[in-house]
This record gives structure tokens, C-alpha cells and sequence, in this order.
């Protein structure tokens, strides 16, 4: 009875966060022809570095 009860539990926050993932998913890719449209090259250039940046500061982040 209480293994039931945990396993509808975990089911229940499994199907949460799958949803959560989804929705962001979906929203991202919705966007992506208003980027089209609007962003030039200098924006994409701008975004590139930033994550570069940021990939490259995060395994120092990550040290402490």
C-alpha cells in the first residue's frame, strides 16, 4: 500500500517537471523566427561570446 502510494508520488513529479521541460522546450522554439527577423549578425555575434564566456566561467564556478 504505501509502495503504491510513493510510486503515484513520483509519478506525479516526473510528470511535472516533463511538462516544465516541454513548455520551455516549446516556447524556445517558437522564437526562434522572431530572432529571424529581428536580430542582425552583431546581435548572434554578441550572444556567441557571451556564452563562450559564460561555458568558460562556469568551470571556474564550479571549483568552489
Amino acid at each position: 500500500m504505501a509502495l503504491n502510494r510513493i510510486l503515484k508520488l513520483e509519478m506525479k513529479n516526473i510528470s511535472l517537471y516533463a511538462l516544465s521541460v516541454m513548455i520551455t522546450q516549446a516556447g524556445s522554439f517558437i522564437l526562434i523566427p522572431i530572432f529571424w527577423k529581428t536580430l542582425t549578425p552583431h546581435d548572434y555575434g554578441i550572444i556567441a561570446v557571451t556564452e563562450v564566456v559564460g561555458g568558460f566561467l562556469s568551470i571556474f564556478f564550479g571549483f568552489g
